[in-house]
């Protein structure tokens, strides 16, 4: 029922029928339409998603403006970070496609960290990778240029450019729309 999430975890942590059967216990399966809102900012976000299908997004808004924080697609794991510290969340998750996500409530994530350690590990290496992708961001708005930024984006997820508003691309790279149009015209 749950194969390719599975398949997609075996990668990290070899689970064993028994754990499957809990874990499977716990997750719902769950279609959502494109441009709905998972978690507004200032409230406590409640679930762990896991990604089938369709692309997700984290956002915040600043003077009345929609920045983009980060991206998630299939096979990917999506938590607010400020759940791990209690804390009603800054960001905005929206669903940028029609999403088919596997959603494990937190409290229960919680409980097969304890009772499991299999899970517990595999907890842990999807909170390096996010703090990884977190940290890479920060990183690389820091250091980079608006067009080297680009030029990693379209490098490391070229999909991205064909499934998501350039609107939504242009502020994940800190820049206005049109100055994105002007770095891609002059990559042609």
């Amino acid at each position: 029922m749950y194969d390719k999430f599975f398949s997609f975890v075996s990668q990290v942590v070899s689970f064993d029928e028994k754990i499957k059967q809990v874990i499977s216990k716990n997750i719902t399966r769950v279609s959502y339409p494109k441009k709905t809102i998972l978690l507004k900012e200032g409230e406590f976000h409640q679930n762990l998603y896991f990604i089938e299908k369709g692309i997700l997004r984290t956002f915040l808004i600043k003077d009345n403006e929609d920045i983009t924080s980060l991206f998630f697609m299939e096979n990917d794991f999506l938590v607010s970070s400020f759940r791990f510290v209690n804390q009603p969340s800054f960001e905005n998750i929206e669903v940028l496609e029609d999403a088919t996500l596997l959603v494990l409530n937190y409290d229960d994530v919680l409980k097969m960290y304890k009772d499991h350690p299999e899970v517990n590990y595999l907890g842990r290496v999807m909170i390096e990778l996010n703090y990884y992708r977190i940290y890479h961001r920060l990183v690389s708005m820091l250091k980079f240029s608006a067009r080297e930024r680009y030029e990693v984006l379209m490098k490391s997820q070229p999909e991205l450019f064909q499934r998501v508003p350039l609107t939504h691309i242009a502020s994940y790279l800190g820049i206005k729309k049109e100055s994105l149009s002007r770095i891609r015209k002059s990559l042609v």
